[in-house]
């Protein structure tokens, strides 16, 4: 009897106390026309790759089965997304998305459009870059549409099929 108080104790006090702080508490991120958050650990990381990188929003995706943080900003390179995923290890950049003038792509993912017969130029041009791949990616934007998928490895482009 008194060992079943015991454990209906210890289950009542634990319900009803707040949440461990951690490093994963979202923080929100100051300046913005709306508070953004995420964790200070993934903020830090990104900061301490980039220190001139001033996050302006922040969303936590978890559709593919794992936490995922979107974090756009600012830095010196312009407008820039920062997508941050928990690994083992810890928090890690998957992908980065950079926001450049269409003038500003190589002159080989530049030649490869012209010379296809979905030849565009471009209204958006976004540079994605994963650190486990040695290609640079270019997204080309109609308006909100991706129109065409650059692939830029070892100094060559070709355009990438579209998925059917």
């Amino acid at each position: 009897m008194i060992r079943t108080f015991a454990i209906a104790a210890l289950l009542a006090t634990a319900a009803c106390s707040p949440p461990a702080q951690t490093d994963e508490t979202p923080v929100p991120i100051e300046g913005v026309p709306r508070a953004a958050e995420a964790p200070a650990d993934v903020l830090a990381m990104i900061t301490a790759a980039d220190a001139s990188f001033i996050a302006s929003e922040a969303i936590e995706d978890n559709t593919i089965g794992a936490t995922i943080y979107r974090v756009k900003g600012t830095g010196a390179q312009g407008e820039i997304t920062y997508n941050v995923m928990r690994q083992n290890e810890g928090w890690s950049v998957v992908e980065t998305r950079r926001v450049l003038n269409w003038g500003d792509a190589p002159q080989a993912v530049r030649d490869v459009v012209a010379t296809s017969p979905q030849a565009i130029v471009p209204d958006r041009v976004e540079e994605v870059v994963q650190p486990s791949s040695d290609a640079v990616m270019y997204d080309l934007f109609a308006g909100e549409t991706l129109a065409l998928t650059v692939n830029f490895a070892g100094g060559e482009a070709a355009i990438v099929p579209a998925p059917q």
